[in-house]
């Protein structure tokens, strides 16, 4: 039957497991979430649209001769001018002018939507990783008080989530990181890297770091989170079996709890002497049977001298 010390623990234990399991399960899908929509981002053009434009020809009337400016305008040149000399250069007509087609790329309602989804995935893993450190820190604690078999367990996945933690959160400022977010990043910074990766010359280390800080570093945060979740199960596990275990001798507990135990049976020590002294001699035939010792011998009758 389990103590109450035990049954406490035990409850605390399960509900902080279940407490550490949402979250890393939250901060795993933020994280996948991030991933999947950075791939849609840099390798297709899901949130473009192309749309056609023709240049637009301002229309202005004037007269088809342009005079240079150094020409004065007197009556002689005038009629020269309308006689089309070589002193006048002529414009060139609009219909001869060729027309310029483009295409012009304009973000679309999807963009919206991914980025809508982006920062959502942002702060849900924000905070579940911030709430699952004190939950690890409690369960830490109440094994290392309780002086149970599996609190090194505990420790270790407690440590490892601090170090998952900087890369996850945050904290590339402080810390001095290549990158100024974690793994969690904000929608405008991510476009922003992927237009200046893909319109940018190459460069020797450009798609290492690009593909590092984008796909390296969220994987290997969620491996960072199995890990944590894998330690802290096992050491909660550990714990629980150890608390609900029995290893005492029956007899023994209700010798130690002061139970009165039945006069037939009597005490471990008692049947054991009443046992050794209950035993005969080899040959009974000649040496009378011993007393037991819970009986008192009759011995002889004393005989009357004369």
């Amino acid at each position: 039957m389990l103590t109450s010390k035990a049954k406490t623990i035990g409850a605390a234990l399960a509900r902080l497991r279940k407490a550490v399991m949402l979250c890393s399960w939250a901060v795993g899908l933020g994280l996948a979430t991030q991933v999947l929509i950075w791939s849609l981002v840099t390798f297709t053009d899901l949130r473009w649209d192309e749309i056609e434009t023709q240049e637009s020809v301002t229309m202005i009337v004037q007269s088809d001769m342009i005079m240079p400016t150094q020409i004065h305008l007197d009556p002689a040149q005038a009629i020269r001018a309308v006689a089309g000399t070589d002193l006048m250069v002529k414009k060139p007509s609009i219909e001869s002018m060729p027309e310029n087609d483009e295409t012009t790329r304009v973000l679309n309602d999807a963009n919206g939507y991914m980025g809508y989804a982006f920062r959502c995935a942002r702060g849900i893993g924000t905070a579940a990783m911030s709430m699952m450190l004190p939950f690890l820190l409690l369960g830490t604690v109440i094994a290392t008080t309780s002086v149970i078999h599996g609190c090194e367990k505990t420790l270790s996945a407690f440590i490892l989530s601090m170090v998952v933690a900087m890369l996850v959160l945050p904290l590339g400022d402080v810390l001095s990181l290549p990158w100024s977010d974690g793994a969690l990043t904000s929608y405008e910074h991510m476009t922003w890297q992927v237009d200046e990766y893909q319109n940018s010359p190459a460069k020797a280390l450009g798609p290492f770091i690009f593909f590092a800080r984008y796909l390296l570093l969220p994987a290997a945060s969620v491996l960072g989170i199995f890990l944590v979740c894998l330690r802290f199960n096992a050491g909660v596990e550990l714990m629980v079996t150890t608390t609900s275990e029995h290893h005492v001798d029956p007899d023994i507990e209700k010798e130690a709890s002061g139970v009165k135990v039945s006069d037939s049976s009597g005490s471990r020590a008692a049947q054991a002497m009443t046992q050794i002294a209950g035993q005969t001699s080899p040959d009974e035939s000649h040496v009378d049977a011993a007393p037991l010792a819970s009986q008192v011998s009759k011995g002889e009758m004393p005989t009357r001298v004369i």
